[in-house]
């Protein structure tokens, strides 16, 4: 089981609008590309990214974790939870003493998302990573 680092609030009768895999870039004024989960609500957005500039022989990517459904199935349902998660060993493939991972869990009444983005790496080339949780924005690295 996955454990909890910290909850964020949902707010009421939010519904997911739209899921979409994607380059994203959350900083205007910059031409450096992230790619990860963008989730439209109609109360807010839901973004999980990672910086996809690669610096040398790091191993970066964004992923949905197994068992996923067919993502699409969640959109018209309510999200009741969303938290930041702990991912098991066997699920940390990618994981090294260098680099690490950023995992969100959305539960909705279809059942659960989990997304990560992750980055091993020899200590010299951390990915900055963007996290946006409707008004809550977090800039980080891995």
């Amino acid at each position: 089981m996955n454990k909890t680092i910290r909850n964020f609030e949902v707010p009421e009768n939010c519904i997911i609008e739209k899921i979409e895999e994607k380059t994203i870039n959350p900083f205007k004024s910059d031409n450096q590309g992230y790619i990860g989960l963008e989730i439209i609500t109609n109360k807010g957005k839901i973004i999980l990214s990672i910086s996809d500039d690669q610096d040398c022989c790091e191993i970066f990517d964004s992923r949905f974790l197994e068992p996923v459904s067919e993502p699409r199935e969640h959109i018209g349902s309510q999200i009741l939870e969303i938290r930041e998660i702990s991912i098991e060993a066997e699920d940390k493939e990618h994981c090294s003493d260098e680099g690490g991972y950023l995992a969100l869990e959305i539960k909705t009444e279809k059942g659960s998302l989990v997304y990560q983005v992750y980055n091993e790496h020899n200590g010299y080339y951390s990915h900055g990573t963007f996290l946006q949780v409707f008004e809550y924005t977090e800039e980080d690295s891995l």
